[in-house]
């Protein structure tokens, strides 16, 4: 292929369209060179990979210096980064030993607190999820370790592990973050490529439906009780989750000033969905807020204060959890399954599915549906053999 071939004006569907080199093709990959700026090209690799790179003369010696992963890194960030290049080169400084300089210069943990949740607080509606993320698994895991040195061995690696202790869904969601993170920092400079891509992700099982049975629910409300009568923050948390349905973030960052204890209801300002809305108590998740009120510790906002910091909020339940669960002898449970048990006492009594979703502060009913719909039809099929008895009387 002659060079005049291999000028093309880059764009996105331009560069979606090059051929991947043939398996006997000599070389490891093919370039190309941008008709509008100078010195940048793109290698296309034979497994289908596409890499930025700038083509450029250093004190008389030729160089090359890698931009980053197409389609992480855009046409126009590309073309930034080559006239980034070109003033550095201006100044006699060489653009790999600078860019060198930055990507060493930061940790994972520092990158993810100083640029990725900072962005994601601006950009993402599930803000709080991502902090969760990376703030319990990721920062502890690669905190330490220089971004642009964490290997793609040592992210299957915790994925697979994950997977073992946790849940395959769980897994995947750290390696979409992961993932995510190392997208903004290709972006920033921070990066050349992005160790998560290319990790297959686990296979995973239909929503989650496991709920409390009536049995199940007596034996775990018994032991939860004694916890929340010593006035264990974490009891009572847990027992809230039960009696409301929230998700568990949505009760812990729970402010005082929030509650209204007089109109029985709690306004959220910030759901997963990214909506405000309100709470409406029952009357034994008021009677417990309004005892939790008057032993409230002064000057902290939260209705579940840190043990640890007077001016945050509780962040875990698990330990208080898991020893109730095991009390009460029941396997297989998790605390977001509160949420699943409150729902399922509401379906198996009767209580319409847009009515469960209002309650769940689902943003779709189809979301509701998903994991509720064979116990809603249980019910309608309950009820309409009420026509069946009645009319059978007529014949007996």
């Amino acid at each position: 292929m002659s060079k005049s071939r291999n000028r093309i004006r880059f764009s996105h569907r331009a560069i979606d369209a090059l051929p991947v080199p043939p398996k006997d093709h000599p070389a490891s990959n093919v370039e190309y060179s941008d008709e509008v700026e100078s010195g940048l090209r793109i290698a296309v690799y034979k497994s289908g990979r596409k890499s930025f790179r700038h083509r450029y003369t250093f004190l008389g010696n030729k160089c090359s210096a890698t931009i980053g992963e197409y389609p992480a890194i855009n046409v126009d960030l590309a073309r930034e980064r080559v006239r980034e290049h070109k003033r550095l080169l201006a100044q006699n400084i060489d653009p790999r030993e600078e860019r060198n300089q930055i990507r060493q210069a930061i940790s994972f943990g520092d990158f993810v607190n100083q640029h990725y949740l900072p962005f994601a607080q601006r950009e993402k509606r599930s803000y709080k999820d991502i902090v969760n993320r990376c703030q319990l698994r990721l920062i502890p895991t690669f905190g330490k370790k220089v971004l642009e040195r964490i290997t793609k061995a040592d992210i299957s690696g915790f994925h697979q592990r994950l997977r073992e202790e946790v849940s395959a869904t769980t897994a995947n969601r750290h390696l979409s973050q992961i993932s995510a993170v190392y997208v903004l920092a290709i972006e920033m400079g921070h990066a050349t490529s992005n160790p998560a891509r290319g990790i297959k992700k686990f296979r995973e099982k239909g929503p989650r439906t496991r709920a409390l049975d009536e049995k199940e629910l007596q034996l775990f409300i018994t032991e939860l009780r004694k916890e929340v009568d010593l006035g264990n923050p974490s009891a009572q948390a847990i027992y809230l989750l039960l009696l409301s349905g929230l998700r568990k973030m949505e009760f812990l960052s729970a402010r005082w000033e929030h509650v209204d204890l007089q109109g029985e209801s709690v306004f959220l300002p910030n759901t997963k969905p990214g909506t405000s809305r309100y709470l409406y108590l029952n009357s034994s998740a008021a009677q417990l807020l309004e005892t939790m009120h008057a032993k409230r510790v002064d000057g902290n906002p939260f209705v579940f204060p840190s043990r640890r910091s007077r001016a945050g909020h509780l962040k875990e339940v698990r330990r208080t959890f898991a020893t109730i669960a095991q009390r009460a002898e029941i396997s297989n449970l998790r605390l977001h399954d509160m949420r699943r048990s409150f729902a399922t006492l509401l379906v198996n009594n009767g209580v319409d599915l847009y009515v469960v979703k209002d309650l769940l502060g689902h943003a779709d009913v189809r979301t509701t549906q998903t994991t509720y719909a064979h116990l809603h039809n249980s019910t309608l099929r309950k009820a309409t053999q009420v026509v069946a008895d009645k009319i059978g009387n007529f014949f007996d």
